[in-house]
């Protein structure tokens, strides 16, 4: 499947008013983003990715053709504590694989930590 709504990027940041995008109901499955996107592999801030609540892969993107290797999608849910770092207070499983020019990540549902404005 692809993710491919222009606000799951980066760069695109959350205005007041806008829609947040929340994937706990999103079905569990292998996703390409579009373009062949990357999932960041550091903190993404606050309101970004089109949600209040972005996750970036922690762990190595495979570097070799159909190898999938396991890491964490870590949720920066905006607040420090003593034993959670900042910039990851949650963390969900995710795998991820080379197809060569582009990796596909076996992504499910998250945590619905955040309230969504509907």
């Amino acid at each position: 499947m692809v993710l491919n709504e222009p606000h799951r990027s980066t760069q695109f940041q959350l205005a007041t008013g806008d829609a947040f995008i929340c994937d706990h109901a999103l079905p569990i499955g292998w996703y390409k983003f579009n373009g062949g996107d990357q999932m960041p592999t550091s903190c993404v801030p606050l309101n970004h990715c089109g949600t209040q609540s972005p996750i970036w892969f922690k762990g190595q993107h495979p570097t070799q053709r159909n190898v999938v290797v396991q890491g964490m999608g870590c949720i920066n849910l905006g607040f420090n504590t003593l034993f959670q770092p900042s910039c990851c207070q949650e963390m969900v499983g995710i795998r991820v694989m080379n197809c060569g020019n582009f990796y596909i990540y076996h992504l499910g549902r998250t945590p619905g930590l955040i309230s969504e404005n509907k």
